[in-house]
Order: C-alpha cells, then structure tokens, then sequence
C-alpha cells in the first residue's frame, strides 16, 4: 500500500480472484450501425477515452484489477498507434484486437485469454463513462466467492453540456458480475447479457452508497443515453471523480431543470412541482432580504422569523 496525495492506493496483486474492467472502444456489433463518418468518430472517441475512463481507473484505490479495452483489427493505424502508447504508460491497460464481430462469446474468449483461477470479477465500463475513484476497492470488498452474482451500485451522475444529474439507476451499465468456475467451462462475464437483462441470469445486489459511484456522459454521439436525473448545483462537490467541465446556469436554470423532471415523472412528481413552485416567492423574499442586509441569523425577532421561515423552505427544498 502506498500514499497518494491523501488517498490510500493499493497495488499489487490479490491471487485470489482475477478482476477485468471491460470496455468497447471500437468493435463491430451485429445489430448496430457503424458511424457513417467512422474516421472522426474515432477520433472524438479518442478524445472521450482520454478525458473520463483513462483518468478514473488511474486514479482507483486499488489498482489489482486488468483494463481490457476491445477494438477491431481493422482499426486504422494511428489509432493503434495512440493505444499502443496509452498502453505502455499504464500497466494497467491492454488494448485487445478481434477479428469478429462482437458477442457475448466473443467476449468469453478474450476474457479466458486473461484469467486463468477460478474467482473471476468482470466490469461494464463504456469508453466514454467513468468510475468513481473508490469503485474497483468497493467491488472487491463484497466479493465472498459467490457463484454468480451481480452487484449494482445504484447511485452514480449524468453529466451533459456541463451540467450534473443524480441518477439512481438500476441495472445499469456500470454493474459487476462475480463468477466461480471449478469446472473449466468458458467464463459468462458481465457481458453474457444486456446490462437490463442480467437478473435473469443471476442473482443481483443493489448497493445504495452514500455518493456516486459512477459517472455517465451524455453527449451528441451517444446510441442511447438521455438525461433521466435530478438536477445538482455546479457547486456539488464530486472529488470521487477526475475534474470535468460544469457550467452554473444559475438557480431558476436548475430549478427549470428539476420541474421538468418532476412534472416527466408524474402524480407525485407533480405534487413536489408544486409545492416547490408556491414556495418561491418566500424564497425569493429571502434571497432579496439578504442581499439588502434585512436578515440577521443571530436575531431572534418576529420580523427575522419570517425570514427564519422562508431561509428553511429554501435549504429543505432548494438543496443544492
């Protein structure tokens, strides 16, 4: 164990078991399109790898874990130029070429290649996505040699256009899967299924944290992904992750944003709506007493109670 900066980083290998993070950076898929411009598609991959999973997993406590990132064999050469050397600055990584199209046997395959015991941990990670910087310590800590199991860490972020959501989101594309094998039969590996589907597979443990343990990045050339969350401040504080861009729309920007996600989610979202928009004049009185230096915390008169009233509607209702 070694010290970096204030965090504890583990090194080394744990025999035990064999921990791959699995991530598809250019591989062809049977029933998706490839980009129609593949040339700067790749290049604006590049750019993304770079900027959110590179830094998370070369920031994780531990380090006793394989990064297999997938990609065709007829990758153009600088781009297997740039890997190469991504690959030889970090131990950690191995840029793995395949000649078929993408599958969960496919995927088997590779994963074989890399882990010869019997305990294996397999990780989704999307190569435009990041983890938090404690995930590969926290997915290690709840493995007891379970035959086949998946654990969920619900609660992670969205990030798009600078701004920053909460999202509890279950079965998502960041989940592990643990697996036993006494028998030598090929690995199943986290990617035997859609990540949605895998409780049909296996047992699955959702684990509530206290902060994000994932980082999903929505942005102009996703298949997929939308906003889905609850809008946070630019002020959130979010260390776990390596720094990225956020823009501060200003509070009635973040309170458009989570009245639109409240009112999508219907009945009981519209009565938080609600609630939250018959409580904004009290909050705007308070903010406009403040800066006119009308309210005084330390006095305890029946003029600062109002505000006393109207500061609490805004910490419990506002929060940041």
């Amino acid at each position: 164990m070694v010290e970096s900066g204030t965090r504890e980083v583990h090194v080394g290998r744990d025999d035990s078991f064999d921990h791959l993070v699995i991530t598809r950076f250019s591989v062809k898929m049977d029933d998706i399109d490839g980009p129609a411009d593949r040339e700067r598609w790749l290049h604006e991959r590049m750019e993304l790898l770079r900027k959110y999973p590179l830094p998370s997993l070369q920031r994780q406590t531990s380090m006793n874990y394989t990064w297999v990132l997938l990609l065709d064999e007829d990758n153009p050469d600088w781009c297997r130029k740039e890997l190469a050397e991504l690959e030889g600055q970090n131990d950690f990584l191995r840029v793995h070429y395949i000649s078929a199209p993408f599958t969960p046997e496919v995927c088997s395959a590779v994963v074989a290649h890399y882990s010869k015991g019997n305990a294996l941990i397999t990780t989704r990670l999307d190569s435009d996505d990041a983890l938090a910087e404690n995930y590969i310590d926290e997915v290690q800590a709840r493995f007891d040699s379970q035959e086949l199991c998946v654990v969920n860490f619900l609660h992670g972020i969205q990030v798009s256009d600078g701004k920053v959501y909460r999202r509890d989101y279950p079965l998502n594309p960041f989940v592990s899967l643990y697996e036993m094998n006494f028998a030598g039969l090929p690995p199943k590996t986290v990617f035997m299924d859609q990540h949605p589907r895998l409780g049909a597979h296996a047992q699955v443990v959702d684990v509530e944290t206290s902060e994000a343990m994932w980082m999903q990045v929505v942005h102009g050339g996703n298949v997929a992904n939308r906003v889905v969350g609850w809008r946070l401040g630019a002020g959130a504080m979010l260390p776990q992750f390596p720094p990225f861009y956020t823009s501060d729309s200003g509070l009635v920007g973040i309170v458009r944003d989570r009245l639109a996600y409240l009112a999508a989610r219907g009945g009981r979202g519209v009565r938080r709506a609600a609630n939250l928009v018959s409580s904004w004049p009290q909050i705007r009185k308070y903010r406009r007493d403040r800066r006119c230096g009308r309210y005084y915390p330390s006095k305890r008169s029946s003029n600062s109670g109002g505000c006393r009233a109207a500061h609490q509607t805004g910490s419990s209702q506002m929060r940041l």
